[in-house]
């Protein structure tokens, strides 16, 4: 048997499943060099980064100081945040 695609790709998702909190990018061989699930530094970065945001997500749901209008700005701000560091981490910059 051999192997033609490679790794699978890791999405993390905050504990409710509404959103991603980080991605290991596509595990296609074609993509080795930029693919953050064939580089063991990348990955850990995305694992680190991921729990973070986990963090962060849960702060602003645990909160007892935030407005509602606070909260929903902070999680939009964060989602943001998020989406736009994954797409960043997963062109190979």
């Amino acid at each position: 048997m051999s192997h033609k695609v490679g790794f699978a790709t890791t999405v993390i998702v905050e504990p409710k499943g509404r959103y991603p909190l980080g991605t290991s990018g596509s595990g296609y061989l074609g993509e080795y060099d930029t693919a953050i699930n064939y580089h063991a530094d990348k990955y850990q970065k995305f694992l680190d980064e991921s729990l973070e945001r986990g963090r962060r997500a849960h702060e602003l749901e645990t909160s007892t100081t935030l407005t509602p209008p606070e909260r929903a700005t902070k999680h939009k701000q964060l989602t943001e945040d998020i989406l736009r560091s994954m797409q960043e981490a997963n062109s190979g910059k």
